[in-house]
């Protein structure tokens, strides 16, 4: 599950845009004129603007179960706020992988906990759930304005405490596990995490690497190791890009293609102030003759050995879609100026015939209705040339990468499918491997002293195993990240002994599963797995080394019963392949 909110990019939002949008209410603006709102939807199904389906709604906080009188309320509870100018709306949505539905309590239950965490549990608010062809999302709309206070309230770091929301969430309604990026030990400031953020929801929707992840995979650790600004110029020359002054910071790009991005974007060590302290003021490019190598190339995010070729015919066809649209739109122009020519000429005609026919009162009305004539027939050129670029622009969209991908797949072609499922395996690898149990709210709390740990705010233990994992131990679960094996079996001991009297349930990749499973078995390790094949696997190790059925009871190890071959530094977080 992944919950975030849609930041308007430019002036505030109107509330009663935004519901309309969400209930698919028929009608204008004012909410009084949309019809039938108290049923419609249910009994219907409409499908909004772009084409969302509409299950259900809900109102919160409002006295009313009507969309259309809750969104009169909350407008009219931030028109009695007079003193901010900021944005009064909150826009959220919480949505769910493909073929995950849950039941509507659960969409209420998660709503409720998701507005709680970011402060908005006593506001006004309107939610419709939307059904479309891939998967479930829940729009909701908050009135940032306190109904008693009349405050309008900013919730600060909304984005942290809504992805630590989402993870306490899936481990308690069973929901299938999503990375949603938290870092431990490490904080981003909050320009960072938007940038990361822009650039990441960008790269995700279009499956496209785009031009600030190029440079920071590529030229960034030229630049950082640049002593100069001429050796900054040759390492961006040596990879066919250019970096100059734009208002009051640097852009990066490559100039044939036009292509260019923030020099911020693909570091904050980048910036112009970064750059100008390290380097001093800005000095153009003193070189005569630059490398001719080629710059940015556009590639999927996703390798794949079927993908380079894919993609060059995608980008074949973007790029006879763009040049279409170009000479379309160069037609509908010069067909616009010759109608507007022609124009031109009728009324000049039009007035030389008046000034010849009519004195006085007949010529000004003569007059008067030839500019009425030609107001008119400037409408109508324009409306015509706007119907054709419409229509132009519909006819040479070519869709992102992804669903291109997609449509090719629905033809049978057999290498986008290939494509289209490596790309759902990866996204499943990276999700991520974690260890909890049914009753997670009982789980003991534990410091493994053996292992240096980092404390976050939230209260997770972070890990770092001497093979690269990380084990991060949060209140409802332990999360392995690297796939290591030190890092699986920190994480089971760790799990074991949290969860002690409870059967595990591990989830991620098969990979992982069958690690620990295994691990189990050969270390001793006194627990039980929730799965039968995990806990088959468990017991085939646990007989091939000796242990006897009643060792490995589903309970952790006390500092008595610890046998000499499991000594007790291998359950502070010591294996033979671990070290502090």
């Amino acid at each position: 599950m992944i919950a975030k909110r849609i930041a308007r990019t430019k002036g505030t939002s109107s509330p009663a845009r935004l519901v309309r949008y969400m209930v698919a209410a028929q009608g204008g603006i004012e909410p009084e004129s949309w019809a039938r709102t108290a049923d419609y939807i249910l009994d219907t199904k409409k499908t909004t603007t772009q084409g969302e389906k509409v299950a259900t709604y809900r109102v919160t906080n409002c006295g009313t179960d009507d969309p259309a009188q809750a969104t009169t309320i909350i407008e009219a509870m931030q028109a009695a706020n007079t003193r901010s100018k900021a944005n009064k709306t909150y826009h959220l949505v919480f949505s769910f992988p493909p073929g995950e539905q849950p039941p509507l309590e659960v969409l209420h239950a998660i709503e409720d906990e998701l507005c709680a965490a970011i402060g908005f549990a006593d506001h006004h608010r309107i939610s419709a759930v939307h059904q479309d062809t891939d998967h479930l999302h829940v729009h909701v709309a908050i009135s940032k304005v306190h109904p008693t206070g009349l405050q309008n309230i900013e919730p600060f770091y909304d984005k942290q405490r809504l992805m630590e929301a989402c993870e306490r969430l899936e481990i308690k309604h069973g929901l299938a596990h999503t990375n949603h990026g938290l870092t431990e030990g490490k904080a981003y400031a909050r320009s960072d995490r938007s940038r990361v953020d822009r650039i990441g929801d960008m790269e995700a929707h279009a499956g496209v690497e785009s031009l600030a992840s190029h440079i920071t995979r590529t030229v960034a650790p030229a630049i950082r190791a640049a002593a100069s600004w001429q050796e900054l110029h040759t390492a961006m020359s040596e990879h066919g890009l250019q970096i100059k002054p734009r208002g009051a910071g640097f852009v990066i790009g490559d100039a044939r293609q036009g292509v260019w991005c923030k020099a911020s974007d693909a570091g904050r060590d980048l910036s112009a102030k970064a750059l100008t302290d390290r380097l001093g003021l800005y000095e153009a490019d003193q070189s005569q003759s630059r490398s001719a190598r080629q710059g940015y190339t556009p590639g999927p995010r996703h390798r794949h050995p079927s993908s380079v070729n894919l993609f060059t015919e995608y980008q074949r066809e973007r790029q006879a879609a763009i040049a279409t649209r170009r000479g379309g739109l160069a037609a509908i122009r010069s067909e616009s100026d010759e109608r507007r020519r022609a124009l031109l000429h009728w009324c000049a005609a039009q007035r030389a015939i008046a000034r010849v026919a009519a004195r006085g009162l007949a010529r000004r009305t003569i007059g008067a209705t030839i500019s009425t004539q030609a107001n008119a027939r400037r409408a109508e050129i324009a409306s015509i040339a706007a119907a054709k670029r419409k229509a132009l622009i519909g006819a040479t969209t070519l869709p992102i990468w992804s669903d291109w991908l997609a449509a090719r797949a629905e033809v049978g072609d057999v290498e986008a499918l290939g494509v289209l499922r490596s790309r759902a395996e990866r996204a499943e690898k990276v999700r991520g491997d974690l260890l909890t149990a049914e009753r997670a709210d009982r789980a003991k709390i534990i410091i493994l002293d053996s292992l240096k740990a980092v404390a976050s705010k939230n209260g997770a233990m972070s890990y770092r195993t001497a093979d690269g994992g990380l084990v991060v131990d949060r209140a409802s679960h332990v999360q392995a990240s690297g796939a290591t094996i030190g890092a699986a079996f920190v994480a089971l001991a760790l799990a074991a002994d949290r969860f002690d009297g409870q059967t595990l349930d591990v989830r991620g990749s098969e990979e992982f599963r069958r690690d620990v499973a295994q691990l189990a078995g050969v270390h001793g390790i006194r627990t039980t797995f929730s799965d039968p094949l995990l806990e088959a696997i468990r017991q085939t190790g646990a007989a091939s080394r000796g242990v006897s059925r009643a060792q490995s009871a589903p309970r952790g190890l006390t500092p008595k019963e610890r046998t000499p071959e499991r000594p007790r530094k291998v359950r502070k977080g010591r294996s033979a392949g671990l070290e502090l």
